[in-house]
């Protein structure tokens, strides 16, 4: 390998570990190569090879996992998708749906609105959003409805950290309306 650049591998689909060798020996004939792209990002089949990246991923792997959540009891399991994509964090926008997802060093990508824009309200109902985001996590409303709760309750955006596997909501004006430990798989 030539030096002065780093090189991750990201497997995009999971693989045995027969096929990672593979995978592996294919990638150091093509770096020996130095067949990158001029953005410096090698596709081969199912993997990706990025020069100069710690890590990437993309809004369509983020909406193909998103597609498989129903509902809020789904949501562990989209969590671990994500992580398993490499984010550090996200942050969900009520108003409209939008959301910022962040990699590591500074990497970041945009979902752009889901719905058209709705206000939010100026008081927050704690117990109320409590009681309907519990309705949520157990499969009793769909994401749509869940936001418009929010927005009716004065929850403007919620923050997911992966790396201390939280939820928190906030209110209108930044301030904590409830944080939660997002639960794993196994524990639902």
């Amino acid at each position: 390998m030539k030096r002065g650049f780093t090189i991750k591998l990201i497997l995009v689909r999971p693989s045995n570990s027969l096929r990672a060798k593979h995978l592996t020996h294919s990638f150091r004939s093509h770096a020996e190569k130095n067949d990158f792209l001029q953005s410096g990002v090698l596709r081969c089949s199912d993997l990706y090879i990025v020069k100069n990246q710690t890590f990437m991923f993309t809004l369509e792997q983020i909406k193909a996992a998103h597609a498989k959540v129903k509902s809020g009891a789904d949501f562990p399991q989209y969590f671990e998708n994500l992580k398993a994509f490499g984010l550090a964090w996200y942050e969900t926008f009520i108003a409209d749906g939008h959301t910022v997802y962040h990699g590591t060093d500074g990497y970041e990508i945009t979902a752009s609105a889901r719905y058209a824009t709705q206000a939010i309200a100026n008081v927050i109902d704690p117990q109320q959003f409590e009681a309907d985001l519990r309705a949520h996590q157990q499969g009793k409303t769909d994401f749509p409805t869940f936001c418009t709760q929010c927005a009716a309750l004065g929850v403007s955006k919620w923050i997911v950290r992966m790396d201390l596997r939280t939820c928190t909501y906030y209110d209108r004006h930044g301030n904590i309306v409830l944080t939660e430990k997002i639960p794993t798989r196994s524990s639902k």
